[in-house]
This record gives C-alpha cells, sequence and structure tokens, in this order.
C-alpha cells in the first residue's frame, strides 16, 4: 500500500512538472497587462496582485513558476506598486510576474518524481513476488545454517 502511494506521488510530481515547465517556457510570449500589488505579507512572499484584461478582473498570486527560481531582480512588492503581468492568452486567470523557466530546476524535479516512481514500483515488485513466491522470498541467505561458519555438523553426541 505505501509504495502504491509512493508511486502515485511520483506521477502526480512527474505531471505537475511537466505542466509547469511547460507554462513557463510558453509565458515568456504570453502578453502583458498592467497590474497592480494588492498585499504583500509575510516580508512578500505571498503576493497578491491584481489586473484587468478585456474589462473583466482577474487576482492572482504567482510570481513565477516553480521550475523557474529568481534570476534578476524580483518584481516590487509593496502594495500599491505597478507591475507587468504575464497571463495565458487562452485561460488570463493563469497569470505570473517573472515569466520563464530553468530546464536544471525542471531536470531536478522530473529525476525526483521518477525516483519515487521507481522506489514504488520496485517495493510494489517485491511486495507481489513475497505474496506469489513465499518461500522464495523469505529464503534465508546462503550459508545462514545453524553452525557458526554456515555449515551444519554430522557428528554424533
Amino acid at each position: 500500500m505505501l509504495f502504491g502511494l509512493i508511486a502515485l506521488v511520483g506521477i502526480y510530481a512527474a505531471y505537475a512538472a511537466v505542466k509547469d515547465f511547460a507554462y513557463a517556457r510558453a509565458s515568456g510570449r504570453w502578453p502583458t497587462a498592467e497590474g497592480v500589488v494588492l498585499s504583500s505579507p509575510n516580508g512578500g512572499k505571498l503576493l497578491r496582485f491584481a489586473y484587468h484584461h478585456d474589462g473583466v478582473s482577474y487576482e492572482g498570486d504567482r510570481i513565477a513558476f516553480r521550475t523557474r527560481g529568481y534570476i534578476g531582480s524580483p518584481p516590487p512588492r509593496s502594495p500599491g506598486s505597478q507591475v507587468a503581468v504575464y497571463f495565458r492568452p487562452d485561460d488570463p486567470a493563469i497569470a505570473v510576474l517573472v515569466p520563464g523557466g530553468s530546464g536544471r530546476r525542471f531536470a531536478i524535479w522530473l529525476a525526483l518524481a521518477g525516483a519515487a516512481v521507481f522506489v514504488g514500483v520496485a517495493g510494489l515488485t517485491r511486495a507481489m513476488m513475497a505474496l506469489d513466491f513465499p518461500d522464495v522470498v523469505a529464503r534465508p541467505p546462503r550459508g545462514a545454517g545453524a553452525g557458526t561458519n554456515g555449515a551444519t555438523s554430522n557428528a554424533s553426541p
């Protein structure tokens, strides 16, 4: 059960990394709108901003995509500051202040997700083998006999 959960978490993490990286790479070509910072608690780590597109107001909180990290100076963080908001043309509710993505960070996310899938599948395989072939999987290692060196004695008392 635990290994199945690990494999599912790895699959979801891989999906999230691929989706995030695809958005991050495309965001450099997205149109921009003029936005304003609404709030910036916790020293700017959580930032809310508002922007308009085609007469509709939107709010967002994504500074950059996970696969990007910061390269250069971050956007202004004080409430009321003007910011450029990059938004997805076919879904303007998806927006970011700092566009772009890093192939290196994407590779790290994908490697970690792949490792989780591998561990999960390997654990499930081992558990299934234990159910199907209990005598093979539970057999003690060779040489682990009754004696101290693994050899058995045929001497009579």
